[in-house]
């Protein structure tokens, strides 16, 4: 199957975990997270989770993206390294890309 790139902008928000661990992530917008389900569902991995690269500004990172049962849409953590080099605050407007790679 081949692979696919998503260039986004979406803002980065600071959410907590159900055991409160506080993280920020950037929320895929359901119509390219609705592509990556029909695409790249594998029913064999229930989590849905699926490993690509982002990047944003001049960081490039293997990584995964998870699906929010509650809207339906992929998200991408942005671990403090990344936030820090890349100078990103929770609200700020981020310009990434997603690329999922062929297995």
């Amino acid at each position: 199957m081949p692979g696919a790139i998503f260039e986004l902008r979406t803002k980065l928000k600071d959410s907590l975990r159900e055991d409160g661990y506080p993280y920020h992530c950037l929320v895929l917008p359901k119509k390219e997270s609705a592509t990556i389900i029909d695409l790249f569902f594998d029913e064999s991995d229930t989590s849905g989770t699926v490993y690509v690269f982002g990047t944003t500004g001049k960081t490039t990172k293997r990584t995964a993206i998870y699906p929010d049962e509650v809207s339906g849409c992929y998200f991408l953590t942005v671990n403090a390294e990344i936030r820090k080099s890349e100078k990103l605050d929770a609200g700020k407007m981020v310009d990434y890309l997603i690329e999922i790679p062929m297995d």
